[in-house]
């Protein structure tokens, strides 16, 4: 992890990674070991095969899962080319310790998610 409150606030174990079109990222089932960001392209989440959300340049996946250590409950998909960025589960805790502006936009993030998840149909 950084060091101190460097202009470079991530991680330096953090990696940049891609995706095919229609690949998986992240699964029901299989270890959540990772955070990762949307750097470019668009993915679906999906859950039991329905699609429940679309992710975008700035969205986030894989955080409960890095978190908890519990498996994911949905599986993430490419729709077109994705570029992530990939933080190993082990690091985002304390990076967010490190970077509470950022945990605090994850939780505003998360209280929308809940939100939507619940609404009425």
């Amino acid at each position: 992890m950084c060091a101190g409150r460097s202009s470079r606030p991530w991680p330096t174990r953090s990696r940049k990674r891609s995706s095919a079109r229609g690949s998986g990222r992240s699964g029901r089932g299989l270890s959540g070991s990772a955070f990762y960001i949307v750097l470019e392209g668009e993915a679906s989440v999906l859950v039991d095969g329905t699609e429940r959300a679309r992710l975008g340049r700035g969205d986030f996946f894989g955080e409960i899962s890095a978190l908890t250590g519990e498996i994911p409950t949905a599986d993430v998909r490419a729709e077109t080319v994705l570029r992530c960025l990939m933080l190993p589960g082990s690091q985002l805790e304390p990076f967010l310790l490190e970077h509470p502006t950022v945990m605090l936009r994850m939780l505003h993030a998360e209280a929308r998610r809940v939100r939507d998840a619940n609404r009425w149909r």
